[in-house]
């Protein structure tokens, strides 16, 4: 399964916040919205980096209450943590484990077509195993059906 998949299946709507934003209203957003991440964006909208929630708590960390008079700029994730919406599930979750990272942009040159988690990943990876599992069952009951039908016609043939 692709990436694009999991996006046309789980809805590909991202939110965003302005780069100027301040850490209060980052946090404001996430809670409003119920999401680990909002994408960063410049004034003509282009995306230019991520918070999320890792991001925040690793500022809180080094800057104490200081961190509050930033921006989102400020302590965003930048470049941006991303993939192809051709890419396999395989392939993002490759990429997050490499990056560190539990949200990624899925992008190309030209657009952004949404954001996964590694929550979304990990979801339609395990129904591609599920499945993949019900194929081989199936299949090997077949095959075991068909060899145990020759074994009993070799067995009627002889009686």
């Amino acid at each position: 399964m692709k990436i694009i998949d999991v996006l046309d299946k789980k809805g590909r709507t991202y939110h965003t916040i302005p780069a100027h934003e301040s850490f209060s209203q980052i946090l404001k957003l996430l809670v409003t919205h119920g999401v680990g991440s909002l994408v960063v964006t410049d004034s003509n909208g282009a995306t230019i980096g991520i918070v999320s929630e890792r991001t925040l708590i690793e500022a809180l960390s080094r800057m104490g209450a200081r961190a509050f008079d930033k921006t989102a700029k400020s302590v965003m994730r930048s470049p941006v943590p991303s993939c192809r919406p051709d890419h396999t599930i395989r392939q993002g979750l490759s990429t997050m484990t490499t990056l560190r990272t539990r949200h990624l942009v899925v992008c190309d040159s030209a657009e952004t077509y949404g954001v996964v988690s590694i929550g979304d990943l990990v979801k339609y990876r395990l129904q591609d195993t599920e499945l993949e599992n019900l194929v081989l069952r199936d299949m090997a009951g077949a095959r075991h059906l068909a060899s145990s039908g020759s074994a009993l016609r070799r067995f009627d043939k002889a009686g």
